[in-house]
């Protein structure tokens, strides 16, 4: 740190605020989360809000999809429930399962109680990196802490982010989004300075993302991708 020369030292500070920004933001999403939903929805043991029917019945078809998963030998493609719809099974995707979110918590299964829900977990990852991103998004345009705070409040506050919430669950990734929206605006500064600037990988990963969670949210963030390049 002692050799270090101002302008180092006033951009090590910007990327710390940056950071400190990014993560208050995200906890904020976190608190309204569980201030909303409570701590149970996060128990992992606790199944029984979905098996019973969470605001629609639509939760007890996610949850029988996921069963059927979790039970079905691991085949390709990867995220195939063998042990529906035979002969040829049934993608989890069909019953509003996230597959990438699945597969993960199938390939951890061994340790977790034989009867566990994820979605609650899922949920409040959502409204964490609801917040994260809009974190950043406001932080482009104001240093103000108390302005990005009250902003990420509009965020993860979202009527639609609590109507898909446990209802459509994989549709309540609306970070995926946000984080789209950051990209192109981070890039095209970049392009406005005249300085180099490349397609971020990050673009790759949120489509990713996208696929692996429901398709709905690809459109939404191929645009993003589209303008960044034009």
């Amino acid at each position: 740190m002692k050799g270090l020369s101002h302008q180092s030292w006033c951009t090590a500070l910007k990327k710390n605020e940056k950071i400190f920004v990014v993560l208050s933001c995200a906890l904020l999403g976190a608190f309204v989360f569980l201030f909303t939903y409570g701590w149970d929805t996060v128990r992992i043991t606790n199944a029984s809000f979905l098996i019973n029917g969470y605001d629609e019945f639509d939760s007890v078809q996610r949850y029988g999809g996921w069963l059927h998963f979790l039970n079905s030998d691991q085949t390709f493609p990867l995220a195939k429930a063998g042990t529906a719809g035979y002969p040829d099974g049934v993608i989890a995707s069909f019953w509003d399962v996230g597959p990438l979110v699945a597969l993960f918590f199938k390939a951890i299964s061994f340790m977790l109680p034989p009867v566990f829900q994820f979605e609650g977990i899922y949920i409040l990852l959502c409204f964490m990196l609801q917040g994260a991103a809009a974190g950043l998004l406001l932080y482009r345009v104001s240093r103000k802490k108390l302005y990005i705070f009250a902003g990420t409040m509009f965020f993860v506050t979202s009527p639609i982010l609590f109507e898909r919430a446990f209802r459509h669950t994989p549709l309540a990734s609306h970070y995926l989004v946000l984080f789209s929206i950051y990209l192109y605006f981070s890039t095209r500064d970049q392009l406005l300075s005249k300085a180099k600037a490349k397609l971020p990988w990050q673009f790759f990963l949120m489509n990713i993302l996208a696929v692996g969670t429901t398709p709905y949210f690809l459109p939404m963030c191929m645009i993003f991708v589209l303008l960044t390049a034009l």
